[in-house]
């Protein structure tokens, strides 16, 4: 059965914390008509709350639940565009781009950090310093690394030149 409203605005609960549910277990599908979309919106102190029934956080948007052992968040992108986009007073800090790139922005530059996975042969993990460790990469002459041939080599505590025909 359908039940037909003409109103523009429906007003629950009197007052008093209104639900929408249905009688068993049923799906409740919320569709906009057309090119319509669905708004969830909070104001200034209140949220949007999936899986939570009560105001358990301080966030504007709360995803409290996952099934079984799956993610409590999933977002399929299908045209192309970042994944996911974190911006602050709508400068853009983080983004996730559909090649699986992470992109880092600083709030004292305009220029981005991108871990690139596409060069990678295997899997690799990269482990962070605490505030006081310097993170350095091979071959940067900004972490000391040599460059050019290196003629030595070191064996056992013996310094010896890396083509052991040559001779001293």
């Amino acid at each position: 059965a359908t039940l037909g409203i003409s109103s523009t605005t429906l007003n629950l609960g009197n007052g008093s914390p209104a639900t929408i549910s249905t009688v068993s277990d049923d799906d409740l599908t919320l569709t906009p008509n057309g090119s319509g979309n669905l708004i969830l919106t909070g104001d200034f102190d209140s949220q949007v709350l999936i899986g939570a029934t009560g105001a358990t956080t301080e966030f504007p948007l709360f995803v409290n639940n996952s099934i079984g052992s799956n993610a409590s968040l999933a977002v399929n992108n299908i045209n192309g565009a970042d994944i996911i986009t974190a911006s602050s007073s709508g400068v853009t800090r983080f983004r996730v781009a559909s090649t699986g790139e992470l992109v880092i922005g600083d709030n004292n530059s305009t220029f981005f950090g991108t871990i690139d996975p596409t060069t990678l042969t295997a899997n690799r993990t990269f482990t962070l310093p605490n505030e006081a460790g310097t993170f350095c990469l091979q071959s940067s002459p900004n972490c000391g690394f040599a460059f050019g041939t290196n003629y030595w080599q070191l064996n056992s505590n013996l310094l010896s030149p890396s083509n052991s025909t040559y001779d001293f």
